[in-house]
């Protein structure tokens, strides 16, 4: 039985991409970037939308060809956007209280207003016992083994005793090569770790295996 469960909040534990909040924050970063630099705002925006293949996030874009000199105000920037498509999950609310885990943890790329916000929106912030967000990480994006080893010091977390559930592959194989359990949020099929179509089928399946 695991103690604590490290979930990822974006795809994971609510479908950002199904939602216009990711264009949102792609927008806020080609225009910060565009005015601080004074160059062209789309084909910034062009850039920024590309950075997650090319730098892994727009923030490693502002820090490794920008300089990000800047870089708490590029977050508070791109992460003050609108957050009205986020509605309550009574469900989900349900499945989390129902896991047996003594701990729930949230590992975000996201700014920590961002976090604590969307999950107030959801309905879920009470399950989760601490967060550990962009800021935590010195602005270091997922994946990353140094912002990970960072994460289980801030914890205290055991990899035997412990689950990382994500929609990132590369985060998970980092958990791994640390001795932690993971859980793939996709509806890909992944040999290296256990895959599940939703966070809600990877809690179904957990409550089952433990249930008395």
């Amino acid at each position: 039985m695991p103690r604590s469960i490290v979930f990822d909040l974006d795809n994971t534990l609510f479908l950002t991409k199904e939602t216009t909040i990711w264009e949102q924050m792609s927008v806020k970063a080609a225009l910060f970037i565009s005015e601080e630099f004074q160059v062209e705002h789309e084909a910034t925006l062009v850039e920024v939308k590309s950075a997650p293949q090319l730098y892994g996030s727009s923030v490693r874009l502002y820090t490794d060809k920008y300089g990000g000199r800047r870089l708490q105000a590029l977050v508070d920037c791109m992460h003050n956007v609108d957050l009205s498509e986020v509605k309550g999950n009574s469900q989900l609310a349900a499945a989390l209280g129902s896991l047996t885990a003594e701990r729930l943890y949230l590992y975000t790329n996201g700014a920590r207003s961002y976090a604590n916000m969307m999950l107030s929106l959801l309905g879920i912030e009470e399950y989760f016992a601490g967060l550990f967000c962009l800021e935590d990480a010195a602005f270091v994006s997922k994946p990353s083994a140094g912002s990970f080893r960072e994460m289980t010091r801030k914890f205290s977390l055991v990899g035997s005793s412990t689950i990382c559930v994500d929609d990132c592959s590369g985060t998970l194989s980092i958990a791994r090569q640390h001795g932690f359990r993971t859980a793939y949020i996709s509806d890909l099929v992944d040999t290296e770790h256990p895959t599940y179509n939703s966070v809600l089928d990877f809690i179904t399946f957990e409550t089952i295996q433990y249930a008395r």
